[in-house]
């Protein structure tokens, strides 16, 4: 007889181990990273309007 073996992806096991969580002031620099980017890019959509 055959029976089915459904397995559940390894990702819905997964547990966050807490090497991998962020920090409260590893995001507050990816939030400053991320508004020099914007900042930046902003930039050169006004000089792509010149």
């Amino acid at each position: 007889m055959m029976t089915s073996t459904t397995r559940t992806p390894k990702i819905a096991q997964a547990v966050m181990p807490p090497s991998a969580m962020t920090t409260p002031a590893q995001l507050e620099r990816l939030g400053e990273h991320l508004r020099k980017l914007r900042l930046l890019k902003s930039g050169e959509r006004l000089e792509a309007l010149l």
